[in-house]
């Protein structure tokens, strides 16, 4: 099952979200960990680390 870090950055941005905007990109990854192909789905981060992945979920 993945498991999914917010890097420092992330983490602060995301806790400035509405809480609507939370709920929804929470149950999103929630969501994630019970497909079996969630990297499909999401993209790694380009010139970063291979291990590191974006996810597009509404307007964020």
């Amino acid at each position: 099952m993945p498991e999914f870090i917010f890097t420092n950055f992330a983490q602060k941005r995301f806790n400035k979200l509405n809480s609507a905007t939370q709920t929804n990109i929470f149950n999103k990854l929630i969501s994630l960990k019970t497909q079996a192909n969630f990297q499909a789905i999401i993209k790694p981060l380009k010139g970063i680390d291979e291990s590191m992945f974006r996810l597009r979920i509404g307007d964020y």
